[in-house]
């Protein structure tokens, strides 16, 4: 049985004031459906789709994460045209995801190293891994599970849990809009 996807323009937006928490009522009141999908679309998730969200570049952040350094890992590793390769790897340059460094001895080639930033993309790499492969299991290609060096474990996503150690589920959550990133944080 094939798949079937919703494209984001086909998908209806409602807002529903009822199920949001209080301080959300008078804002959802005071603001049309299109003004609140617009203010709340701009948010850190946004910000982040807008860098690591097109397929390409997530492959080549998993690509580093799994140890490639070299240009022509990645065109190889991936199948990628170069004008694309060129265009993502830039763009990961340039929001410090990745960094370029020049290999050592003759001969020396531009290798790219995940950042700090980069690194810390790892844990939603993990996730989004455990998740592909509970709901796109492909018994016909080839698999890739991740392995903790220390402990040879299995590295697999964490649940999300409280501090007394129960689940969170979605339907826990309760959004707040935040007028400042200070409040956003806080």
């Amino acid at each position: 049985m094939g798949r079937s996807y919703a494209r984001y323009d086909e998908v209806e937006t409602t807002t529903a004031t009822a199920s949001y928490p209080l301080p959300w009522k008078n804002l959802v009141s005071m603001l049309s459906s299109k003004e609140l999908r617009m203010e709340t679309s701009r948010c850190a998730v946004f910000d982040a789709a807008t860098v690591v969200g097109d397929r390409w570049t997530m492959l080549i952040l998993r690509e580093a994460l799994h140890g490639k350094t070299h240009f022509d890992e990645f065109e190889r590793g991936l199948g990628v045209a170069t004008n694309v390769l060129s265009s993502r790897l830039k763009l990961l340059l340039g929001n410090d995801l990745l960094e370029r460094r020049r290999s050592a001895g003759p001969g020396s080639r531009l290798t790219y190293h995940l950042t700090e930033k980069g690194r810390a993309f790892f844990p939603v790499y993990v996730a989004l891994k455990s998740w592909a492969d509970q709901w796109w299991p492909q018994s016909d290609r080839a698999g890739v599970r991740l392995y903790d060096v220390k402990t040879g474990e299995e590295i697999v996503a964490a649940a999300l849990a409280r501090a007394d150690g129960s689940e969170i589920r979605c339907e826990d959550m309760v959004c707040k809009l935040c007028t400042s990133r200070s409040e956003a944080l806080a």
